[in-house]
């Protein structure tokens, strides 16, 4: 018993020492007073400190773990391309067989209200730049017109649209039919093939043919075979090959008519608006799969390799810029700190829990080789 008691009693102060001294780590949470004076050791060390740990981790982190150079490193890591080209290529293949419109899909990502603002954004932009151009143009062509006396009348006088329109445009308008004169006449071809187009054509020749056509001849030939005659041989006409000079000839002329129409300012830029949101309004409501369903492997890679250069370039050359931005360090420490000190304890224990009572043992562990040593340095002390 002589040995034991020692023993024991050392083991049990070295557990409840360190037991303690790990519980004042973070118990109290908050300071304590007594009599309107401080308790010493309260707050607990960690809450004492935590705003100083905060800001140290915090620091830590941004410069050691997640700095630009790290975050760049680790986007561009072995593998990374691959998965990259992978996820491009998957997207474009999904976006191939997607009966969505360009609306719906942009709506689905930035909502509808977004992206009806963006859309007018659009349609502004564009309007605004064709007017602005006609507009320069208008200013240079006219200059020793204007001063502060008829720059009103000016803004109310009618014009021809040649004379509205510069001469470039006009030119490289006529210039672009010239050049695809083909592709014009194939594409006026299948339209002559629709049978809704077919069939307007038709209900235009029986009327003009009913209203112009003597009764006498009607009741010899059916307005019926008149109509498909005249059809027949505008079918034909159409499918002859010298038909490529004519159809530009036909619409050069009709341009110049076009261009002799007088027109007022605001009447063209109405127009130029109503056009613009038309065709924006057609191009939006189009299916994906009608714009980007005839992309083969080849497009896809070129795509593929364009995008890897974008994404590698603004990484390279921004990525510290967000990085910096964002003050990692900043966002660390306000979280730590808005953390419940409660809640700090339990993700601490959890994690060391396993050491922490390893500590605690160990304190038992040293105090009962002191309990041992304490009757044998007795012992000796008493004989010396």
């Amino acid at each position: 018993m002589e040995f034991l008691i020692p023993i024991v009693v050392g083991a049990v102060i070295g557990y409840i020492t360190n037991w303690l001294a790990i519980k004042m780590l973070f118990r109290p949470h908050y300071e304590k007073r007594f009599l309107g004076m401080k308790v010493p050791f309260t707050p607990g060390l960690i809450p004492k400190e935590k705003s100083r740990i905060a800001k140290s981790v915090g620091n830590t982190v941004s410069e050691y773990l997640l700095s630009p150079e790290i975050i760049i490193k680790s986007v561009f890591k072995n593998g990374n391309d691959e998965k990259f080209k992978k996820w491009i290529e998957y997207n474009i293949n999904k976006l191939k067989e997607s009966n969505k419109s360009i609306k719906n899909l942009f709506i689905g990502i930035i909502g509808e209200e977004r992206f009806n603002s963006l859309s007018n954004t659009i349609e502004e932009g564009i309007t605004n730049f064709i007017n602005s151009g006609i507009e320069d143009w208008k200013l240079k062509e006219d200059k020793n017109k204007l001063s502060i006396d008829n720059i009103d009348e000016l803004e109310g006088d009618k014009e021809t649209l040649e004379e509205i329109i510069p001469d470039d445009i006009i030119i490289g308008i006529k210039n672009y039919i010239q050049d695809h004169d083909q592709e014009i006449v194939h594409e006026i071809r299948n339209l002559f093939k629709e049978p809704s187009v077919q069939l307007k054509i038709k209900e235009s020749i029986e009327r003009i043919v009913t209203k112009n056509v003597s009764k006498l001849i009607t009741t010899f030939i059916s307005v019926e075979i008149i109509t498909d005659r005249i059809f027949k041989a505008m079918e034909d006409y159409i499918y002859n090959p010298r038909i490529n000079e004519d159809t530009i000839s036909i619409i050069t002329i009709a341009i110049d008519k076009v261009l002799e129409k007088e027109i007022s300012k605001q009447k063209l830029y109405g127009s130029i608006s109503l056009i613009v949101n038309k065709n924006v309004e057609k191009f939006i409501n189009k299916p994906i799969y009608s714009i980007i369903g005839n992309i083969d492997e080849t497009k896809v890679n070129r795509i593929t390799d364009f995008s890897k250069t974008i994404f590698k370039t603004f990484t390279i050359n921004k990525l510290p810029y967000i990085v910096e931005l964002l003050n990692i360090s900043k966002v660390i420490e306000d979280e730590i700190n808005e953390f419940d000190v409660a809640f700090a304890e339990d993700i601490i224990i959890e994690i060391a829990n396993k050491e922490l009572k390893a500590i605690t043992w160990f304190g038992a562990l040293l105090g009962g080789i002191m309990g041992i040593l304490m009757p044998f340095l007795t012992m000796i002390s008493v004989k010396y």
